[in-house]
């Protein structure tokens, strides 16, 4: 298992992995200072084969 814990910059934001590639991401936002978004973080990594 896998947890990442990603700067949103306000709230939080936790994506779990689990041994045979299932996902959960907990919450969700934005790092407007640096751009960052968990759901384009998800949809361009290799993790899921996607």
């Amino acid at each position: 298992m896998e947890i990442k814990i990603f700067d949103v910059d306000y709230g939080f934001c936790a994506l779990i992995i689990s041994d045979n590639n299932h996902a959960t991401l907990l919450d969700c936002g934005y790092n407007e200072r640096t751009g960052f978004c968990p759901t384009n973080y998800i949809m361009n990594s290799s993790l899921f084969g996607l």
